[in-house]
């Protein structure tokens, strides 16, 4: 009963972390719309969500708890200094390399299925934040993983 729990934990983690990649999203598109530089956006959009994810798995789905609350908190805080900046550092490296490249066939494609064509700001935020994402979010998985459980599960 165990294994099957843990087969479970991936799966679950993914969902949660897919709402909290939808605040994000949202949040981060949000900021550079103002503006903002791509890294910046992250930095505050990536707390947002990442703090959700933390509180909602720990809750459901990491729940062989070794520490308390507060004591979670702190490493998890710790590990998203190192981490959000190191992924907005690469959103920001990805968006730059996207920004060299012609993206109008992505614009269009867009434009016909939605009706809508978006600029080019959007484009570079949004393939950047979806190319950096699958790897965060697994990184992620392991962290609370680890810092909840004290110990590594791959799944």
């Amino acid at each position: 009963m165990k294994d099957e729990m843990s087969l479970l934990k991936l799966p679950a983690f993914t969902l949660l972390s897919g709402i909290g990649w939808c605040i994000d999203f949202v949040i981060f598109n949000y900021l550079v719309a103002l503006d903002h530089t791509y890294f910046a956006s992250n930095l505050v959009s990536a707390a947002v969500a990442v703090s959700f994810v933390l509180i909602t798995a720990r809750h459901w789905i990491f729940r062989n708890h070794v520490e308390s609350l507060h004591g979670v908190v702190v490493k998890y805080v710790l590990w998203n200094v190192v981490s959000v900046t190191a992924a907005s550092f690469f959103v920001q490296i990805t968006a730059s390399g996207l920004e060299q490249i012609d993206l109008s066939g992505i614009a269009s494609a867009t434009g016909h299925v939605t009706g809508m064509t978006p600029n080019r700001v959007t484009i570079v935020s949004n393939l950047s934040k979806l190319l950096v994402t699958p790897i965060t979010m697994y990184a992620n998985f392991l962290a609370v993983g680890y810092i909840v459980e004290r110990r590594f599960s791959f799944y």
